[in-house]
C-alpha cells in the first residue's frame, strides 16, 4: 500500500492537485483512507535534510502539527541530498521544484 501512496503523490502537480478535478478527488480520498490505516496516536517524528553530510533543515512532526504541510526552500546547490527520519510514526516527504510566477 505504501508504494501506491507514493505513486499517487508523485502524480501531483506543483499546486498539489492532479490532472483533473475528478482525479484530485479520488486521489485525495485514497490518500485519506491510507492515512487512517497508518495513523498512530501520539506519534512524533524528526525529519532532517542533509547536503554533503551537513544538516540543512529539520522538521518536527508531532500531534499538534501532524496535518500541516511544512515547507522549506533548500539551497539551489547541486549535490546528493539525504533525508533522515527518527521517531515512532509515519510521515511523507515530498521534494519539488519551485514554480515560477
Amino acid at each position: 500500500m505504501t508504494q501506491i501512496a507514493v505513486w499517487l503523490v508523485r502524480q501531483q502537480n506543483s499546486q498539489g492537485g492532479f490532472r483533473s478535478t475528478a482525479d484530485t478527488v479520488v486521489a485525495l480520498q485514497a490518500l485519506a483512507e491510507y492515512s487512517c490505516l497508518v495513523y498512530k496516536k501520539g506519534a512524533t517524528n524528526r525529519v532532517t535534510v542533509s547536503l554533503a553530510r551537513q544538516v540543512i533543515a529539520t522538521f518536527n512532526v508531532q500531534p499538534s502539527n501532524r496535518l500541516l504541510v511544512q515547507r522549506r526552500m533548500l539551497p539551489s546547490q547541486q549535490g546528493n541530498y539525504s533525508f533522515g527520519v527518527s521517531g515512532n510514526g509515519c510521515c511523507l516527504i515530498q521534494v519539488g521544484t519551485p514554480s515560477c510566477n
